[in-house]
């Protein structure tokens, strides 16, 4: 049996990202080539190999055995293309994410890189939004993974998703009286900058009541009635609810997650920025929300 190595890129890119749309929208074919490549391969493998579950896509346990060795045999065909061609990247690049970046997704890119260049060194860290964005203006870091406005969009950053930001209370509490207790990411906390001038516009009283780095704290903090913060609207659970106070708070602007490069990137960089751009964009991520 000979498997086509493309049916197997179109495989396991469909399960990257939970749909054959956006499948054939990273490997540049119609939507109806990239079905036809996985009819093909079931055809020829004789089993089923992806169940539709609600909207997404998962595999078969057929599938699952064989998923690591199918992503191998693609990087490893893709590894002796561009040795045999003289496209080898080499370099070293600096990539840093915020904690709403989804790094599970970003390293898989990363270490499917590196695999496939062995001259390429990767330096991966995790920042706060402001960090990254000052880092990135100063060369120190060659690509960033941060949240913006649409003031903060450059012609040149890539649009990974776009959210609402919401005010969110635990059920148990609605904090619709006295000083508002106010949970946030730390003090270079991304959400602060934004909500706090807010708050002040609508003449509501607050303090900071806790800072914790990590979006697991600030959702059970506000969940368990340790106060208020603000959230992206698909971070909601059944344990928050939208918080409305009497005071009217002026509107909250949306929300981007997105990839910014350093001005002078090189071949390098922009191969990883087309990369990550295409494996991150638009997929759902892990609730690990920034600031």
């Amino acid at each position: 049996m000979q498997i086509d190595v493309e049916a197997l890129r179109t495989l396991t890119t469909v399960l990257d990202h939970g749909s054959i749309t956006k499948a054939a929208q990273v490997l540049h074919v119609s939507r109806s080539a990239a079905s036809w490549r996985i009819k093909r391969l079931e055809e020829h493998v004789g089993q089923q190999l992806l169940i539709r579950d609600g909207r997404d896509l998962r595999p078969t346990r057929a599938t699952r055995l064989v998923l690591d060795d199918a992503r191998s045999l693609v990087e490893t065909h893709d590894r002796i293309v561009r040795g045999l061609d003289g496209a080898d990247l080499t370099g070293s690049v600096t990539i840093a994410g915020d904690s709403d970046t989804d790094v599970a997704t970003l390293t898989r890119v990363l270490g499917s890189c590196r695999r496939v260049h062995r001259g390429v060194d990767i330096d991966l860290s995790i920042e706060q939004a402001p960090r990254i964005r000052a880092a990135v203006a100063e060369g120190r870091v060659d690509i960033g993974l941060f949240e913006g406005t649409d003031e903060d969009l450059l012609p040149t950053d890539r649009v990974l998703a776009t959210d609402d930001l919401v005010w969110v209370t635990g059920f148990c509490c609605p904090h619709d009286e006295g000083v508002i207790p106010l949970v946030s990411f730390g003090s270079e906390c991304f959400y602060r900058d934004l909500g706090e001038p807010l708050l002040a516009a609508a003449g509501i009283d607050y303090r900071v009541a806790l800072s914790v780095p990590s979006s697991a704290g600030v959702t059970d903090a506000v969940a368990d009635g340790l106060g208020v913060a603000l959230l992206r609207r698909r971070w909601l659970t059944d344990r928050l609810t939208i918080w409305e106070p009497g005071n009217h708070l002026p509107p909250l602007p949306q929300i981007h997650h997105l990839v910014r490069a350093a001005d002078d990137g090189s071949e390098l960089v922009r191969h990883l920025v087309d990369a990550i751009s295409d494996a991150m964009r638009d997929h759902g991520r892990s609730p690990a929300s920034a600031a």
